[in-house]
Formats: C-alpha cells, sequence, structure tokens
C-alpha cells in the first residue's frame, strides 16, 4: 500500500511587538505583529522514532521569527522576506516549501475601520 503522506510544522498567531512601518510613529511607539508560518518538511522519520533531531523545531524557528523581528525596517513585505531568508540559511534542504504571513493588525490609516493589514509569502 502507498500513501503520500505531506507533513508540515507549523507557527501559528505568534505576536511579537515590533518597530516596523513607514510613518515615524510606527518606528518610535511600534506595534503589535502577528506571524503565521507553515513549512512543509518530512517529519515523518522523526515521528515515528520520536527523534527531534529529525525534524524542525518550531522553538528554533520562533527564534529566528524573533530576530527578524527585532530589527526595524519600513515594509512588513521585507520582514516576511527576512524571515525566508533566515529559515533557508538555517534549513538549506529541509523546507520542501512553506508560507510566511506577517500581520499588523492596528495599522495607524485614519478614517476606515480596518481588522489589519497582511502580506504573505508562499514558496
Amino acid at each position: 500500500m502507498s500513501v503520500n503522506i505531506t507533513t508540515k510544522i507549523k507557527v501559528e498567531g505568534l505576536r511579537l511587538r515590533g518597530f516596523h512601518g513607514v510613518m515615524e510613529q510606527e518606528a518610535r511607539v511600534g506595534n503589535v505583529f502577528v506571524y503565521d508560518v507553515t513549512l512543509k518538511v518530512d517529519w515523518l522519520d522523526a515521528a515515528i522514532i520520536d527523534d527531534v533531531e529529525r525534524t524542525i523545531n518550531y522553538a528554533e524557528v520562533i527564534e529566528i521569527i524573533r530576530k527578524v523581528n527585532d530589527k526595524p525596517v519600513r515594509l512588513i513585505e521585507t520582514v516576511a522576506y527576512g524571515i525566508y531568508r533566515a529559515l533557508a540559511e538555517a534549513y538549506p534542504s529541509a523546507i520542501r516549501a512553506g508560507s510566511i504571513k506577517v500581520t499588523k493588525p492596528k495599522p495607524p490609516v485614519g478614517g476606515v475601520e480596518l481588522a489589519g493589514s497582511a502580506v504573505t509569502l508562499d514558496w
């Protein structure tokens, strides 16, 4: 019997304070950013033998996101790309595909009611 199994690691709803934005207020006061990352990896071996060394440790993924978030930039697109580059460097052959979503829940846009703005980088 042949079974096609897709395995993914997800970090969902990671909320971190950052100082990203075009407006001066954003760089000074900061904002909360929400990160959702999905990584397509082959962790089935790790599950079978119960070995964290054979998978991507999501705590390490969180630390990578935190380090990128800690460097202020103007665009959330730049933040998403920075996370992608850091993950690709940390796990050059382990990640088959992925998705990174960066949400700014309260963007400083006057005169409108807005739940948030977001960018998603898929590869």
